[in-house]
């Protein structure tokens, strides 16, 4: 898999991502993440993405993949890398799953009621009122209703469609800005939480572009912080390489975790 089609296949680059890992201490204790285990995540990441840039051999991008798992194994970021390395059988009930999946709740939940609040103001104050609009607009420009009296009166309509069209865009903007703030704070911890839940056997390596069961406690937590995890993600790999993601893209394509 090259992580350089994220924009085509989002999912895939964060199963990639997922999966670098190697054996870390029996005595590490990676939730919740430590403030040196983020630091380390970050400079890996910047020099992983420079490192694969390029036209590069599958052979040469896993030489990559395994540098990084090395010096995160070394750092004792992760619990157990054998789940970080291939399949393994799951435990998603297990008391460990359990604990991990309520700390990552206590974290996000007030995020993701922030990022819930946006949205629906956004909807009941902007979105609709705007698109009732631009709906009577074309009403008007399909010539339902009042007839339009002149070539004038229709140019109006279609500038004043457009102006709205234009505003509307510009307020999403804004508000998919202020989502990013209320969802992307540490985002490196957050990754590693993601890490941890592989490394915990809580879920597998490709649970994000993958059907989850929503009785299963990570499971839960996964669905219901959707939009957090999607922005950390995001912030992540922005920060470590801007060029290699197409937010638009990745999140229309990003699947619930059902």
């Amino acid at each position: 898999m090259n992580i350089k089609v994220w924009g085509a296949v989002p999912l895939l680059v964060v199963a990639v991502l997922l999966q670098m890992g190697s054996a870390a201490p029996a005595s590490a204790k990676p939730i919740p993440p430590t403030r040196a285990c983020q630091v380390k995540l970050k400079k890996l990441f910047k020099v992983y993405f420079k490192e694969i840039s390029g036209s590069i051999s599958d052979e040469e991008e896993q030489a990559a993949d395994n540098r990084v798992s090395q010096k995160l194994a070394a750092a004792g970021c992760v619990s157990d890398v054998e789940p970080l390395l291939g399949d393994v059988t799951l435990t998603p009930h297990s008391s460990e799953c359990v604990s991990a999946a309520a700390y990552a709740d206590r974290i996000w939940s007030p995020r993701t009621r922030r990022i819930d609040t946006i949205t629906r103001n956004f909807k009941r104050k902007v979105a609709d009122p705007m698109g009732h609009r631009i709906a009577r607009i074309n009403r008007r420009l399909a010539n339902r209703g009042k007839p339009i009296d002149s070539a004038q009166e229709f140019k109006r309509l279609i500038t004043k469609r457009f102006t709205l069209r234009m505003k509307l865009k510009r307020l999403n903007e804004v508000k998919r800005k202020r989502i990013t703030r209320a969802g992307a704070r540490k985002p490196f911890a957050n990754f590693l939480i993601l890490y941890e839940f592989i490394s915990l056997r809580c879920v597998g390596l490709e649970f994000l572009g993958k059907k989850l069961n929503p009785g299963e406690p990570v499971a839960s937590v996964v669905k219901a912080n959707r939009e957090v995890i999607f922005q950390s993600l995001y912030r992540a790999i922005e920060i470590s390489s801007p060029d290699y993601f197409d937010f638009e893209v990745a999140h229309r394509l990003m699947p619930d975790a059902t």
